[in-house]
């Protein structure tokens, strides 16, 4: 038998193929039901907004027939069992150590670090990537801050709460920037007057998106500092960085708990 550094880093490994699977389904879901909200309320693009929709759903059984046929190849189950006999899962048994505990905040720290640069990379004016990098940023700022509340490290209701609200405000950005650069794809030229309407109306959610993004821009620095002040002084340093950001201001639960154990405690989530 392999040792428990090599099982939980295949574990790692296949909850992230797993979770790129289910993040493209994901994606086709949710334009699929933004693009029939839109047929619903805007009648003078309810036409382009349907036929979108219904090149999206032969999309969607494709992925999912795709995503039904990776899932079995990954044989999620089988991993996570195999490792739980493995060292690397032992501090499920032991209970969380000082060691984990510290590597814990370390990732925090290094995860706030990396919003803080995403967020004054994209400064205030819209530019898509680097407002999707902000939003993957906060994702994985959330997995770790998640992590160290669900097992009782740190539990900061709020700071959580705070992310998935600008998590869900930059998903909904993305998704609209997503469908309205497919629209000419989606919607044939013999629709061009609606298609140029629904584009109106998806490019009007990214503006409001954004803009409330920009009001809660302020909050991200104090959930930076709150990081930082769990987290304690980098390594070998008795000061922590200030400047930037700070001084302007569930279908597979797998992959987090999967990533969180890597090689014993503090793989890459």
């Amino acid at each position: 038998m392999r040792g428990g550094s090599s099982q939980s880093d295949d574990a790692a490994d296949v909850a992230r193929r797993a979770t790129r699977a289910l993040g493209r389904v994901r994606e086709l879901d949710v334009s699929a039901q933004k693009l029939s909200t839109i047929a619903q309320h805007v009648e003078s693009a309810a036409a382009a907004a349907a036929v979108a929709g219904s090149h999206i759903a032969a999309h969607q059984q494709r992925a999912r027939r795709k995503l039904i046929k990776k899932l079995e190849k990954l044989e999620l189950e089988s991993v996570v069992i195999d490792s739980s006999k493995a060292g690397g899962w032992a501090i499920v048994r032991r209970g969380w150590t000082a060691v984990w505990v510290s590597k814990l905040r370390q990732r925090i720290a290094t995860r706030a670090q990396q919003l803080e640069d995403a967020v004054e990379h994209a400064s205030g004016v819209y530019f898509p990537r680097r407002i999707h990098a902000v939003r993957v940023a906060v994702k994985k700022l959330r997995y770790a801050v998640e992590a160290a509340e669900q097992t009782g490290v740190w539990a900061p209701p709020r700071l959580l709460r705070d992310l998935r609200r600008i998590q869900a405000t930059l998903g909904d950005l993305h998704d609209a920037e997503v469908i309205a650069d497919s629209l000419n794809e989606l919607v044939p030229d013999a629709l061009e007057g609606e298609r140029a309407v629904l584009r109106d109306v998806l490019r009007g959610e990214v503006d409001r998106n954004h803009a409330e993004y920009l009001e809660r821009r302020e909050r991200l620095g104090k959930i930076v500092a709150a990081c930082r002040g769990f987290a304690g002084p980098p390594r070998g340093s008795t000061t922590l960085r200030t400047g930037g950001l700070i001084a302007a201001s569930a279908l597979v639960v797998v992959p987090a708990g999967v990533a969180l154990l890597r090689n014993g405690v503090g793989g890459g989530f």
